[in-house]
């Protein structure tokens, strides 16, 4: 009997099925991946399908090796999401993968509600961050964030007082939370810095840990979040979800996904330096006023000052820490608003993408009435009832940019390979 195929492109969240089969029971017979010129190593590869598949119906795919690989579905609205990691794909390759019954011994990827505001991902028994939304925060947030060697690669102030923050004089910018989502000026208010007093204050407010998703693939984490102005109104509404793949600790790979809905009449996102839809502060042992960081992107920037309000469609910021080459790069999505964005990096270790501080970005003067049109150069209307949404990869690496295959991660982000699902009838 000749197969059917359902041609898709691999991606995150932005996959796009060609053209769509449904055919009743019918099982999956083989799915097709074709890379493009770059080689890829433990690449994440999301296949959606306009066709419910049970989670236990395809729980491994068999490569022609003989290599084992463990699916995760995932249900849709309209069909389900097949997700597996493949540890090698060299360029132009095509790799024909058949589901199997045989299983294989591996961790899983385990997201747990450890406290009562404080949700802990773990590949197995090690940790890699811990999801923090406590009341008196003024903003959720990721710490720690644990890399290769069980680095930590993120700054511990203000949640910890460490002692070599205080004798590298890195405890500043008190509102710079390891790992976090934030911008500093949304219909006027600010969820960027902390605000003075703690009881009256702009602030991002968790209503809701919509799922928490552990697997053999990756874990999900989705909350629901309302910016809230101290004077009352809500702002905008946010939905922040995470993907935590299981890759190897020497290259930690997380996608995140910001979507913005005005839910409260219009949204205006005023520009401003001040904010960074996927916002890092580095362990100041590896930026670069501190310690011994390095900053690089995409088009071959080098340093806060080549990189800093400069575009791109990734940058990297690595150093040695405890004898260990390691480090966190972040690729912009090609589908995201502004692409390829601009960067707040700094020099003492913040790390954000931020596509609407053009204001800022390009040093335009604002203080004469002639000039004051330029204070709104980079605002962003999101209309209300509309939503807009942020597709980042956090990479929390080993090794330099180089050797960190960090060029080719971002192809296969940016640019994925297809898949080819070919059904039974």
């Amino acid at each position: 009997m000749k197969p059917h195929t359902t041609m898709a492109v691999a991606a995150i969240f932005v996959c796009v099925v060609v053209a769509p089969a449904i055919f009743g029971d019918s099982a999956i017979q083989e799915i097709v991946i074709k890379n493009g010129k770059f080689s890829q190593e433990w690449c994440p590869i999301n296949v959606p399908v306009e066709k419910a598949i049970a989670p236990g119906d395809l729980q491994y795919l068999k490569c022609p090796d003989g290599t084992c690989l463990s699916v995760q579905v995932r249900p849709e609205e309209t069909g389900s999401v097949i997700t597996f990691i493949l540890p090698k794909l060299e360029a132009d390759q095509t790799l024909r993968l058949v589901p199997t019954n045989t299983s294989k011994e591996e961790q899983p990827m385990q997201v747990q509600k450890t406290a009562d505001y404080r949700i802990d991902i773990k590949a197995g028994n090690t940790l890699i961050t811990s999801y923090c939304f406590q009341p008196d925060s003024e903003k959720p947030y990721l710490y720690p964030v644990i890399g290769p060697k069980g680095t930590h690669l993120t700054r511990g102030f203000p949640m910890e007082n460490l002692d070599f923050e205080k004798e590298l004089k890195a405890q500043d910018h008190p509102h710079h939370r390891s790992f976090w989502v934030a911008y500093g000026d949304v219909n006027g208010g600010d969820f960027w810095m902390m605000g003075k007093d703690p009881n009256h204050r702009d602030a991002q407010k968790t209503d809701e840990i919509a799922v928490t998703q552990s697997g053999p693939v990756y874990g999900r984490l989705l909350a629901r979040n309302s910016w809230v102005k101290a004077d009352g109104p809500r702002a905008v509404s946010e939905q922040r979800e995470y993907i935590f793949y299981n890759t190897p600790e020497e290259a930690r790979v997380i996608d995140s996904i910001v979507t913005f809905t005005a839910t409260d009449g219009d949204a205006l996102f005023g520009a401003t330096k001040e904010g960074g839809i996927c916002s890092l502060r580095l362990n100041p042992k590896i930026d670069e006023s501190h310690g011994n960081g390095v900053i690089r992107n995409s088009e071959g920037g080098r340093g806060a000052k080549e990189c800093w309000a400069h575009r791109a469609t990734w940058c990297d910021y690595y150093g040695t820490l405890d004898g260990n080459v390691v480090g966190i790069a972040v690729f912009d999505h090609p589908t995201n608003l502004r692409h390829p964005t601009w960067w707040h990096i700094r020099e003492y270790g913040l790390f954000s993408a931020n596509c609407f501080g053009l204001r800022d970005f390009f040093q335009l003067p604002t203080k004469s009435e002639r000039d004051q049109p330029n204070k709104h150069v980079g605002d962003y209307l999101l209309p209300a009832g509309k939503s807009l949404t942020f597709n980042y990869r956090i990479v929390l690496h080993a090794g330099d940019t180089d050797q960190a295959q960090i060029a080719n991660r971002y192809a296969a982000y940016g640019t994925p390979p297809q898949a080819e699902v070919v059904w039974k009838k």
